[in-house]
């Protein structure tokens, strides 16, 4: 199970870091700007929802990403 979560960690990472590097090259600073605060939400809510019981996995990461694009 550790295995596990360190490899969708080190997914994440990798996600995270191809994303940024194709919006700085191919985006404007306002659409980097959401986007990087977008991706932040999916990497905090991602690692949340591991956490949580696998049954109400799903639900963690869907509250977490409704609360964190209101903010």
């Amino acid at each position: 199970m550790k295995a596990k979560k360190i490899l969708i960690f080190a997914l994440l990472i990798f996600i995270f870091a191809a994303s940024f590097l194709s919006i700085n090259f191919f985006s404007s600073k306002k659409t980097y700007a959401h986007w990087a605060i977008y991706l932040a939400c999916v990497v905090k809510c991602t690692h949340y929802a591991v956490t949580c019981p696998e049954e109400v996995r799903d639900l963690c990461y869907s509250d977490c990403m409704d609360f964190c694009c209101t903010e």
